[in-house]
């Protein structure tokens, strides 16, 4: 309904810059948000295995003892 009462001929969005270059920074907004995500999922994983790890060896270290 709004093309019609602005114009039924509009060109492509891509032809305007300004569109090009807002679809460019969600684009890598995107991808910074997603790189922070597996960035902090894998510091969670690493803890995780690191305390794991540190109880197999404390439990180790002391039947050695």
């Amino acid at each position: 309904m709004v093309l019609k009462v602005i114009d039924s001929n509009l060109p492509p969005l891509v032809s305007d810059p300004r569109v090009t270059e807002w679809i460019h920074r969600e684009a890598e907004r995107g991808h910074l948000d997603a790189e922070a995500k597996a960035t902090e999922e894998a510091i969670t994983l690493a803890q995780a295995t690191y305390k794991s790890q540190l109880n197999i060896s404390s439990c180790a270290l002391k039947e050695d003892l």
